[in-house]
């Protein structure tokens, strides 16, 4: 393998996160761990956990020719944009009742096709290691060393967007999945220009169309992968109204940049809405099926930009079964009965402040990446947290193992955790423009996108995570739909039940056939 092509190799995970520490005389925690504040955990298991992983580049190539019938639009120079560089760019769960994916899933979007992206898989590290040159080795562990130092630009965006995401003082589930919604800005921004982007880099804490395609292409290369050991897999897609017109080079953009898949077809038409819903599905493996049920174009929509992430991993030690029980949680709106999980001496580090206790739970050594419990003191609600400096730190991206209080500080816990599956499923365009994008869901510039005059009337944002004896299973979506463009379509009943005309016409509206129909 040439050097060259390390460039897009997958980075491993950071020995120093992953190495045990010294050994240390066992602490045992108390059992006031049993509360472990799966409400507070769960904002930061999708996005954070991730992180850690290694990862295949997903290169995409795309058949020019399916694209034969779209405008033949020059390709756009705006805010930093770059030309195509090949490969470069690119209730308490008491039981977890999980969806089953199905192999029908991704089937039916096919025929709405018009631009199909595929992943080019990258050497892991083991292939690296045992095959390469010692010149190689290098170039891809420096490779994975910038990559490490992008991805920190994401904790701005994190701590910016989690308290504004995340609703406070209401007593129920949030979930938030900052990764998925970066990945989906990142569409919005490719498909928008002027006042409207700038307001996205924005929020994404970005300055153009190249610096945006480099954090998000070192997030892929450090994030993605599909293993016995873990499961990290990113999906995005276009859908657009087949009387829409739409821009070539941009489609080509997103396929090579971030494996977008690109559909038309028409969206009044519920075929086309559950092609949506199918493509959801299959990214997000069914996970969340319940809130992709919710989905689907309304009668004013004329296109869809969609991002979906799937997150699996085992624990690095299990949950044994046989030490569940079942016990109280202490919920917000009251006392509820709830199966927990047991691990006496786990091991793993700690931090520990007046206002909360946090505790890492790893993932399989090899996977990397892990699950952060955090129960706030007594008194504090979770949602107090969200701003917490300290608990900010300790969650930073890739300093996780030295940031605030998990410097070189391990416990040997006596670990409570209740099994939950919970799931949310919201519209965040309020979120969203109390961050700043205004512009977007009003007097919006898409022209990257099309020549017509859209706007986002609605963005929606479904996640869902699963806690077991084995791991964790976790998946997430974003769409935002877009209005503009066409007619308004307004909803009608026809019903030929007495005399009518009828004309049949053929290419660019021929007149080939016409008649009275006065009886049947």
């Amino acid at each position: 393998m040439k050097k060259d092509d390390l460039i897009r190799a997958i980075g491993e995970v950071d020995p120093a996160f992953l190495r045990e520490a010294e050994p240390k005389p066992p602490r045992r925690r108390s059992r006031s761990f049993a509360l472990a504040a799966a409400a507070a955990a769960l904002a930061f298991v999708l996005g954070l956990t991730a992180l850690f992983g290694r990862t295949k580049d997903p290169l995409v190539s795309v058949d020019s020719g399916s694209l034969a019938t779209a405008p033949e639009d020059e390709e756009f120079d705006k805010s930093g944009a770059v030309p195509n560089e090949g490969e470069l760019s690119t209730a308490p769960a008491a039981v977890c009742v999980v969806p089953e994916a199905k192999e029908s899933d991704g089937e039916i979007c096919a025929q709405y096709a018009v631009a199909k992206a595929q992943s080019l898989a990258q050497p892991r590290w083991e292939v690296v290691r045992e095959n390469f040159t010692q010149t190689e080795k290098d170039a891809w562990i420096a490779r994975r060393d910038a990559d490490r130092t992008l991805v920190e630009r994401l904790d701005p965006f994190f701590r910016k967007t989690l308290p504004v995401i995340l609703p406070a003082g209401d007593g129920v589930n949030h979930l938030y999945a900052p990764l998925n919604l970066y990945f989906a800005l990142a569409l919005f921004a490719e498909t928008t220009a002027g006042e409207t982007q700038k307001q996205v880099f924005s929020v994404m804490g970005v300055e153009n169309l190249r610096d945006m395609r480099t954090v998000v292409q070192a997030m892929i290369r450090l994030c993605v992968r599909d293993d016995e050991k873990c499961t990290a897999l990113f999906s995005n897609s276009v859908w657009l109204d087949s009387g829409l017109p739409y821009k070539k080079a941009t489609l080509e953009t997103l396929a090579r940049e971030y494996g977008a898949d690109s559909f038309s077809g028409d969206t009044s038409d519920p075929a086309f809405s559950e092609a949506l819903r199918d493509w959801l599905n299959a990214s997000t493996r069914r996970l969340i099926s319940d809130l992709v049920e919710r989905e689907g174009f309304q009668p004013d929509d004329v296109f869809c930009l969609a991002s979906a992430v799937y997150f699996e991993a085992r624990w690095q030690g299990v949950f044994r079964e046989e030490n569940n029980f079942t016990d109280v949680f202490h919920a917000a709106t009251g006392d509820q009965t709830a199966v927990f999980m047991h691990e006496e001496g786990a091991i793993g580090r700690y931090a520990k402040t007046s206002r909360f206790l946090a505790f890492e739970k790893k993932f399989d050594f090899d996977a990397g990446g892990s699950m952060v419990f955090v129960l706030p003191a007594e008194g504090v609600a979770p949602e107090e947290l969200l701003n917490d400096p300290m608990l900010l730190a300790v969650l930073a991206p890739r300093n996780i193992h030295t940031a605030g209080g998990f410097r070189d500080k391990e416990a040997v816990a006596d670990l409570f955790v209740p099994k939950f599956f919970v799931t949310e499923q919201k519209e965040i365009s309020k979120e969203l423009e109390q961050l700043g994008m205004t512009k977007i869901f009003s007097d919006a510039d898409f022209s990257p996108l099309t020549s017509s005059d859209v706007f986002l009337s609605r963005v929606n944002h479904g996640a869902g995570v699963a806690v077991d004896e084995t791991g964790v299973k976790a998946a997430a979506y974003t769409t935002g739909y877009g209005s503009g463009g066409l007619p308004k379509r307004d909803p009608i009943v026809m019903r030929l039940d007495r005399p009518f005309l009828f004309f049949v016409r053929g290419e660019a509206g021929v007149p080939l056939f016409c008649g009275v129909v006065n009886q049947l």
